[in-house]
């Protein structure tokens, strides 16, 4: 905890925490994004459709991406759209993802609950992980904010 304190200190109180933190945020949402939109093509380790659903959504005149039957949950992923969520939740913690409250329409559960049941998997559906550790490009990428947001704070 005394690293947060200093951290504190250094950038002039939890203002400027929250905006570097906030910043790192976002290119978490981006990150989670690009993957999620690369791994709905098959790029990833998430498993497939079944058959039987590829035949469904051709039926139905969709396509078969994963996890984009209407496309509203991969869209929320991006920091300001409807669905999403950046927020503070101490000056050290951000909450990046989907919110707890915004429904996802034509289901009566928020997008939250929808993304836990995919990310985790039931019975009939298998785990397809949406939220995962950044990979190193994006975690220099956050470390890079907050050292700017030091060194920044640093000059003033």
């Amino acid at each position: 905890m005394r690293g947060i304190k200093k951290l504190r200190r250094m950038l002039g109180g939890d203002q400027y925490l929250a905006k570097a933190m906030t910043a790192a945020g976002r290119l978490y949402l981006e990150f989670t994004h690009k993957r999620f939109r690369r791994y709905s093509r098959g790029g990833g380790d998430w498993k497939g459709l079944a058959d039987s659903t590829i035949r469904q959504r051709r039926k139905e005149g969709k396509g078969a991406a994963i996890l984009v039957d209407t496309a509203l949950l991969v869209s929320a992923i991006q920091p300001g759209a409807s669905g999403s969520q950046l927020r503070m939740i101490s000056p050290t913690v951000v909450r990046a993802g989907y919110s707890e409250t915004t429904k996802h329409p034509g289901t009566n559960m928020t997008f939250a609950k929808l993304a836990r049941i995919h990310q985790r998997g039931n019975n009939n559906l298998p785990a397809r992980k949406i939220f995962v550790m950044p990979d190193e490009p994006t975690k220099k990428r956050m470390m890079s904010v907050v050292g700017k947001a030091i060194e920044k704070r640093g000059k003033v």
